[in-house]
Formats: C-alpha cells, structure tokens, sequence
C-alpha cells in the first residue's frame, strides 16, 4: 500500500518502549534523502495537565483506527522516521480527525 497524509499505520515507539502504537501520518517528508513520515501516535494512557484530544472507539474515527479503548493525542507524541518502518492500515483516517490532529501539532489553524 502507498503511504499519504491521512494513513492509519502501526510503529514501534522506542522511547514508550511500546510495540504497534496506533498513528496517523500527518505529513510525508524526506529524511537524509529517503522518503519518510511524520506520524501522530495515540496512547491510553490521559495526562490531563498536557493540551491533548481524545478519540473514543465508538465514533467514526476510533472505529477506523480499531480502537478498543480511549486513545489521547498529544504534540509531544510525534514520531518521524522511514516509510518503512510502518505498517499500514487498509483504512483511511477520517478527514475531521487529520484535521484535527495537524492542529494540534500546529501545522494549521482551527477553523
């Protein structure tokens, strides 16, 4: 599968030392000359104090994302790395969420 902004994909986040973090790709970038992402990954892990957003598994973009629990979003959980080292999901993110989420990592304005 092709990787675009708006994929739903799997990584290994070294530093939560957590396999298969479920993430969005907010933008394809090259990296020392290879094709690389920028991906948002989800926890369910809430740190109230920390300006985040929360997808519950019952709407639309938790049912796209397989989500069995709620799963908060921070700016601080940015992930950049080789296309590779994702495993892409068959669906895409919903619209509003990658609306959403490159919000909070800054990258536009709210609407």
């Amino acid at each position: 599968m092709t990787i675009r902004d708006g994929s739903i994909v799997r990584i290994d986040v070294v530093a939560s030392g957590k396999a298969g973090r479920v993430g969005v790709v907010l933008r394809q970038v090259t990296l020392h000359g290879q094709a690389a992402a920028l991906v948002a990954w989800g926890t369910p892990t809430l740190h109230a104090h920390l300006v985040h957003m929360v997808v519950e598994p019952e709407e639309p973009a938790g049912v796209a994302l397989g989500l069995a629990v709620p799963t908060y979003f921070y700016a601080k959980n940015g992930w950049i790395g080789a296309v590779e080292m994702l495993h892409i999901a068959r669906a895409p993110c919903p619209p509003y969420l990658l609306a959403a989420l490159r919000v909070l990592f800054g990258f536009a304005s709210p609407g």
